[in-house]
């Protein structure tokens, strides 16, 4: 634990994973064109669907608060779906205590989206009949069908006039979307947390300097 955090005391003895929602997607994308192209393993195909199941707790708040409850400081926990971005984050994680008094557990999301992190493939393949990878869970179609249409979205937020697509957006803090960049971001769809920047990793010939960072 020493790896990521500093303690004043020795943390409790406890287990811990954590897993990357991009590994996981492409993973799931694999099985999709390896059976488009006719494998048929259904053992492992199963084991997609299920795996697709599972990631959706990448789509939701760090500590499962309710979107843009934050904003004004007060954060509020989420119920039901009120918590899901329906983008894939980094990561989530879960552990839980070990030895004598370890009778507790825990569960988090993650606080950043980022561009890369996103498969629409995977969202896809999830979320269609035609994909052939629908979860067993009843609100798993659903649920892989609006982060499809939330990840193509964000896509197109992020995409600089020039064409470069690149990018992050921080859910740690919420404050009221202002971007520089009005006309290309359908503000209506994003009714999420955001932090104060967004930053455009890819330099763009004739990029004006001073939209290299967008401010939000």
């Amino acid at each position: 634990m020493s790896l990521f955090t500093k303690e004043n005391q020795i943390p409790s003895a406890q287990w811990r994973y954590t897993n990357a929602t991009d590994a996981d997607a492409r993973a799931v994308q694999v099985l999709y064109w390896a059976k488009e192209m006719g494998y048929n393993n259904t053992e492992y195909l199963d084991k997609a669907k299920k795996m697709g199941d599972y990631l959706r707790y990448g789509m939701y708040d760090k500590y499962f608060q309710k979107i843009g409850s934050a904003k004004n400081g007060t954060p509020t926990p989420g119920t039901g779906k009120d918590s899901n971005m329906y983008l894939m984050a980094w990561y989530t994680s879960w552990g839980g205590g070990l030895g004598q008094g370890g009778d507790w557990a825990w569960r988090i999301g993650a606080s950043h989206t980022h561009q890369a992190y996103q498969n629409p493939v995977a969202a896809y393949a999830l979320s269609d009949p035609a994909g052939g990878l629908i979860p067993e869970s009843a609100t798993a179609k659903a649920d892989w069908n609006a982060t499809l249409k939330r990840q193509l979205e964000f896509y197109t937020w992020l995409q600089s006039h020039e064409g470069a697509i690149g990018g992050e957006q921080p859910t740690v803090l919420a404050v009221p979307m202002r971007l520089i960049r009005q006309e290309s971001v359908p503000s209506m769809i994003w009714p999420i947390k955001r932090h104060q920047s967004i930053v455009i990793r890819i330099p763009t010939p004739g990029l004006d300097s001073r939209h290299g960072r967008w401010s939000v």
